[in-house]
């Protein structure tokens, strides 16, 4: 399952939750009580097809996110143009080099 089940206030509880914080420090950042903290863990638990929330977070950093994804891509293509750059000068230089091979050939003649 993926955390795009959960509402808003799920997410926010599990990224608190992914964090480390308890479900009091949850419920003091999000100002609830914390039987509602405990209910949304309960849903999530649910959501997840879980057993307890330790399932949870191993099937959530198991399964990347939308963001995740995103910035993966991101770096990849920041990579890709990197490689391309220094191919590019590289394969320049190389040009260059047999460019001026070939006309100090032609001077020479």
């Amino acid at each position: 399952m993926s955390s795009a089940i959960l509402t808003e206030r799920e997410s926010e509880v599990l990224g608190y939750l992914l964090q480390g914080l308890t479900r009091p420090e949850v419920a003091l950042a999000m100002h609830i009580a914390e039987e509602t903290v405990k209910s949304h863990q309960s849903n999530i638990i649910k959501k997840y097809g879980a057993r307890n929330m330790l399932q949870v977070v191993a099937i959530h950093l198991r399964s990347p996110t939308q963001e995740q994804l995103k910035l993966q891509r991101i770096i990849f293509q920041a990579k890709m143009r990197n490689l391309s750059k220094r191919l590019a000068m590289k394969y320049e230089s190389e040009l260059n080099k047999e460019l001026d091979e070939l006309l100090n050939e032609v001077m020479k003649g």
